[in-house]
């Protein structure tokens, strides 16, 4: 729970390519290795859902909802500088299906993220998947997904609880 300074503002520009930083967490989850959180935005509305998971480098990989269930993936490591506009190639892999190629955007300081067209193939093939792998320009980052089908149904939960919760206030 340490890293939910470096979280915040990450998530924020993964939802909105703008700099800014949602208001403080009010669902929050863990579970094994996974990290999760809602995030409003300044006016108080319901934003996302995101988890978090660390390899044993450190980087990090993000999977957001948002509040329609839209699904966004992020890649994160500390020695990268990136800005805002960046681009960079990128292949995603679950095990050995390809989840995702293309152009990745960049999140200013030290990630790229994507957004997931095919919701509903992209979540069933990630809640039963065991590793993931980015292929960013020449570098490869693996995640060991141990937990994900709880980390994912742990982000509907949270979506489902912050719409009854905004849809109410």
């Amino acid at each position: 729970m340490a890293r939910l300074g470096r979280i915040c503002p990450i998530v924020a520009m993964v939802g909105m390519l703008v700099v800014s930083t949602p208001t403080q967490a009010e669902y929050q989850f863990e579970f094994g290795h996974w990290y999760g959180q809602s995030l409003n935005s300044h006016d108080g509305g319901f934003e996302s859902c995101t988890a978090s998971l660390h390899n044993h480098d450190d980087q990090m990989l993000l999977v957001r909802f948002d509040r329609d269930f839209e699904i966004s993936i992020g890649v994160f490591d500390d020695d990268w500088s990136t800005k805002l506009g960046d681009t960079a190639p990128i292949v995603v892999w679950l095990d050995h299906i390809i989840l995702y190629g293309g152009l990745a955007l960049a999140i200013p300081k030290d990630g790229y993220y994507v957004q997931l067209n095919q919701r509903d193939w992209s979540f069933n093939l990630m809640q039963n998947a065991q590793k993931m792998l980015f292929k960013i320009e020449d570098q490869s980052i693996l995640f060991e997904l141990e937990g994900v089908s709880s980390a994912l149904s742990s982000l509907v939960a949270c979506v489902n609880h912050e719409r009854d919760e905004h849809s109410t206030t």
